[in-house]
């Protein structure tokens, strides 16, 4: 019985680190002629994600764009500024076909700045955040950093569910069974789309996925996310540079490690790049990092 719970908790550890694996993937990959970028979507369902080999020039070239991406949002003064700066990374990124299998520009660009949706309440800015962190709301979020995780919401609150259970009925050995294979069609309802819509549509919500930077593992190491972070929103346009962990206090947490949540309510794109850094762009509902663990 709770041999069946902590593997539906591992389950839902496997999901979560499965980024991560396939960075160490794409890394191993490469050859001395070619480099390969994965492109996973965020809260875009119905995309599937893709790989695209490049030139070692092709990369390079990329990189060198991804850089000068950064430096003009660091100039950017207003939002009005700043948006047609995420709109042309769109372009960028679809000249190397790194965009969602099955997405056309115009589309990838309406979805990344949500077509203005929270255009009327950007007006209302407030001051920026402070040197030793970074929060907005309702905001265009860029950036690139080690240790940054995409996570389903759904699956801490799965988590407590089982354990509630698991307290509530410790001799229910037969609905911990039942929950189980409930939580397995979860996680494998998309790809047996003809088989289970239901669990398709369940995991959909990932429409509104955590980014979580920085990490708490079971055997005592702390490691901080490394890059950087612009926003655009409420709270005006304000980035971030250096070493810095998710502050927002959702997911609490599983049995091996621990995540930082630093943005919820990301719907967007991601990149693997070769140096196991990860590059993101689209829009949040809150932002909030901090230079220290929570």
């Amino acid at each position: 019985m709770k041999i069946m719970v902590i593997g539906v908790i591992l389950l839902f550890v496997g999901m979560t680190f499965a980024p991560t694996v396939a960075v160490r993937v794409v890394t191993a990959s490469l050859d001395t002629d070619y480099v390969e970028v994965s492109t996973e979507t965020c809260g875009i369902p119905g995309y599937r994600n893709t790989t695209v080999r490049l030139t070692n020039l092709q990369y390079h070239a990329l990189e060198d764009y991804l850089t000068e991406f950064k430096t003009r949002l660091d100039q950017a003064t207003t939002r009005e500024e700043a948006v047609p700066i995420f709109i042309d990374a769109v372009a960028e990124l679809h000249k190397y076909n790194l965009l969602p299998k099955g997405m056309s520009l115009l589309g990838a660009q309406s979805l990344i700045t949500r077509n203005g949706l929270w255009t009327p309440l950007w007006e209302k800015q407030t001051s920026p955040s402070n040197s030793s962190g970074l929060s907005n709301q309702l905001c265009l979020i860029a950036g690139q950093a080690t240790n940054c995780f995409v996570s389903n919401p759904l699956t801490p609150v799965l988590q407590d569910f089982v354990l509630f259970l698991d307290q509530l009925f410790p001799y229910f050995i037969y609905l911990h069974q039942v929950l189980f294979l409930f939580m397995l069609g979860i996680l494998i309802g998309p790809y047996c789309l003809n088989i289970m819509p239901l669990m398709s549509r369940l995991t959909s919500l990932r429409g509104f996925a955590l980014l979580a930077f920085g990490y708490y593992s079971f055997y005592g190491d702390t490691d901080a996310a490394k890059g950087w972070i612009n926003t655009v929103g409420l709270q005006g346009l304000n980035e971030y540079t250096g070493e810095f962990y998710g502050q927002i206090p959702y997911p609490k947490g599983n049995p091996i490690v621990r995540l930082y949540t630093g943005a919820v309510g990301f719907t967007g794109i991601r990149l693997y790049l070769p140096d196991q850094s990860s590059h993101f762009m689209g829009t949040a509902v809150a932002v909030n990092i901090g230079d220290t663990p929570p």
